[in-house]
C-alpha cells in the first residue's frame, strides 16, 4: 500500500477496515463527500451507485470512501447503509482536512486519486444548459446533478447551442479550460468510454 495514500487518508475506518483492504489493487480510489441531509446528494448516490456496481461487474472496482458530512450519528449510519463501498469514520478530523485540500466548495463531490501515489485525478467541471420548458423542472433535474449549471433562461445557451450547432439532447461540449477552444463536440459519444476519452480529451488539449 502506497505511504502516500495512506499518509492522506490514514488507516482506519467504519466496521475495522483498513486502507490495504479497501483499496486492493486498484489503480484508483474514490473519496465521496456528501450527506443525508443533501437532496443533490440523495439524488446523485444512486447513479453513482450504480456506476460502482457496473465496474465491479466488469472486473474493474473503484474503491470508494464516504466522507460526510452528516450532522449526526445517526444520519451518518442510516444514509451509509444504502452505500456498498466503505466510509471514514463519523466526526474524523480527515474528512475537513481532505474538504480543505480538495477545496469542496459543495455536495455531492466526488474526487478520484492515484492508489499508487494519491495524487489527483484529472477533474472535469461541467455547466448544465438547460432546454427545460419552466423553471420548476429545471430545479428538479438539476437536484439530481453534482455539478453547475447556467441559470435558468440564461441567454448565453441560445449562444451556445448555435455556436456548437447542437441539433439534438443529450450533447455534450467539451473546452479548452485554458483558452475556450472547442475539443470535442458532440462528446457525449464518447462517455461510455470513461477515463480513455478523458485521457483522449486532455491530449487534445495539450496539442492545441
Amino acid at each position: 500500500m502506497s505511504t502516500a495514500l495512506t499518509s492522506l487518508l490514514g488507516n482506519d475506518f467504519v466496521n475495522g477496515a483498513d486502507l490495504a483492504s479497501i483499496v486492493g489493487d486498484a489503480p484508483l480510489v474514490g473519496i465521496y463527500f456528501s450527506a443525508h441531509w443533501c437532496g443533490p446528494c440523495r439524488g446523485y448516490t444512486p447513479k453513482l451507485k450504480e456506476f460502482y456496481d457496473t465496474l465491479v461487474a466488469q472486473g474493474t472496482p473503484l474503491p470508494i470512501l464516504f466522507a460526510s458530512s452528516d450532522q449526526d450519528e445517526d444520519s451518518f449510519a442510516s444514509y451509509f447503509a444504502e452505500m456498498p463501498w466503505h466510509a471514514f469514520k463519523f466526526g474524523d478530523d480527515r474528512i475537513e482536512v481532505l474538504n480543505v485540500k480538495y477545496e469542496v466548495s459543495g455536495i455531492p463531490w466526488l474526487v478520484i486519486l492515484n492508489a499508487k501515489t494519491g495524487a489527483q485525478g484529472t477533474p472535469l467541471p461541467i455547466l448544465f444548459a438547460s432546454s427545460d420548458q419552466d423553471e420548476d423542472s429545471f430545479a428538479s433535474y438539476f437536484a439530481e446533478m453534482p455539478w453547475h449549471a447556467f441559470q435558468f433562461g440564461d441567454d448565453r445557451i441560445k449562444v451556445l447551442k448555435k455556436k456548437y450547432e447542437v441539433s439534438g439532447i443529450p450533447w455534450l461540449v467539451i473546452l479548452n479550460a485554458k483558452t475556450g477552444e472547442l475539443v470535442m463536440n458532440e462528446a457525449d459519444a464518447m462517455v461510455g468510454e470513461d477515463s480513455a476519452a478523458i485521457a483522449k480529451w486532455c491530449d487534445i488539449a495539450a496539442a492545441q
